[in-house]
């Protein structure tokens, strides 16, 4: 049976996460899904899904030798990192705008990382 290997910082996989769909989603078809804070040595896939902003390429989890990483490369998910879609002071727009914060989920993975008492 195939295992598929999520590590996550959080306490669970909420279902707020797309990936939390996904993984329903491959259970019912047989699949096996871990989700933890590292990946599990026998995994078939590895998907990194660490919920901040950016990521410390030195202090993620190490996937088994030869395993597929989903997202493995991906160290920065801030919004200009990624789009050009960005209206300045001076442009001329008058119709609508979404707002986006340049960090992940306004920052708040990160405020509660900061938040963690210092072991």
């Amino acid at each position: 049976m195939p295992l598929i290997s999520v590590s996550h910082l959080g306490r669970k996989l909420e279902v707020m996460y797309v990936l939390s769909c996904l993984r329903d989603l491959w259970k019912d078809m047989g699949l096996t899904v871990s989700v933890g804070d590292s990946f599990e040595k026998q995994a078939d896939l590895c998907i990194l899904h660490q919920n901040q902003t950016r990521l410390d390429k030195s202090q993620l989890p190490s996937a088994p030798a030869g395993t597929r990483v989903l997202n493995g490369e991906v160290l920065d998910i801030s919004k200009r990192r990624y789009s050009s879609l960005m209206l300045g002071r001076d442009d001329p727009w008058g119709g609508a705008v979404i707002v986006k914060s340049n960090l992940n989920y306004f920052g708040e993975p990160e405020k509660r990382q900061k938040a963690k008492p210092l072991q």
